[in-house]
This record gives C-alpha cells, structure tokens and sequence, in this order.
C-alpha cells in the first residue's frame, strides 16, 4: 500500500503545473475547470415580466375616487421635527422600550396632554445675567456708546443690589451679544 502526500500544485507563468518546490510534475488526474456547467434557465427582465403579468392578471383593482373630506388638524400627517424625533429616540433608548412600545407611550401622553408632550427642558443652570442687567447694560451703552467691556462689567459690579455679583468679562460680553444684541469689542 502506498501512502499518498498531499501536494499543491501552482501554475507557473506559462501555465504549466509547478509543485511546491518549484519542479515541473505530471499530474495524476485532470481537474476539470467546468465541473458543474450553469445556465440561466431565464433572466432578470423575463422574470420581472412574468411577475408583473400574472399579478396584473390575478388582481382586478377597481379605482374609486373619494372626495376629500375636511379632517381636523390632528389627523393629518406632519413633518417630525427634530424635538420629536429627541423625544422618540429618549423614549426609545434612555427608557430601553422598543420601538412600538415607545410609540404607544407617545400616544398616551399625547392623548392626555397634546401641549405637553414635546416640552423641553432647559438645561444647564440658571443664568448669572438676567433682565435687569439687561436694562442696566442698555442705559449705561446708551449713556456712553464708546464703553468697552471691562467699563461694563465693572458697572455690573458696582450697582448696589449686584455687590455680590462675580462675573467675567467674557460672559458680560457674550451676554451683550446674545440678549443684549450689542456687539462690542472687548478691551
């Protein structure tokens, strides 16, 4: 009985049979390249013809126009806003619901409160600078346009009910841009 190695076989540049080491061998058998021979019995567009043609042939559609009967504004279909896709992923994820129960929870709290549902709380902590800092940084500009920042923020400091107000520049300043809608170089 002799016992058969196995032995890989590489094609050499010429397309002769090289072994591992590089030798030229006979082969014991032929491998045929097309082992199993596939044909397309039919194609792509034949196939989406004859679907097309037995389902058209099976359903009878019959067409009936509807007037549009005025709905009121709930019941039409509108455009998800951001809030509510935040709101619909909190639910989804934060609350580890699945997407049909995070939905049926929507509904409930918009069945019981239609207002409240996409409410959104404000984040962060309460504004050091408010209205009536508003109203004193506008007085003292329209006193003294040509005031910088820092003349602000030490005006801010020094009014008697804001004694205890610690501020910084770049907050007065930011402030001043956003509320305000002043803009000011910052000196």
């Amino acid at each position: 009985m002799k016992l058969r190695q196995k032995c890989f076989f590489y094609e050499e540049g010429q397309g002769n049979p090289v072994n591992e080491n590089g030798r030229l061998e006979p082969m014991d058998y032929i491998v045929d390249q097309n082992l199993y021979a596939l044909e397309s019995l039919t194609s792509h567009t034949e196939h989406l013809q004859n679907v097309n043609s037995t389902s058209t042939a099976q359903v009878d559609v019959e067409h009936i126009d509807y007037e549009r009967v005025q709905r009121d504004e709930d019941s039409h279909m509108r455009e998800i806003t951001e809030k509510q896709k935040a709101r619909f992923f909190k639910l989804k994820i934060g609350k580890c619901l699945s997407a049909s129960a995070a939905a049926k929870q929507w509904v409930k709290q918009y069945g019981e409160d239609p207002g409240s549902i996409f409410d959104s709380k404000k984040q962060g902590c309460k504004r050091i600078l408010n209205e009536e800092h508003k109203m004193t940084v506008n007085k003292y500009v329209d006193s003294n346009p040509s005031v910088a920042t820092t003349d602000i923020t030490e005006h801010l400091m020094s009014e008697i009910w804001l004694n205890d107000l610690k501020v910084f520049h770049g907050t007065v300043h930011n402030f001043m841009r956003t509320e305000c809608n002043l803009l000011k170089m910052r000196y």
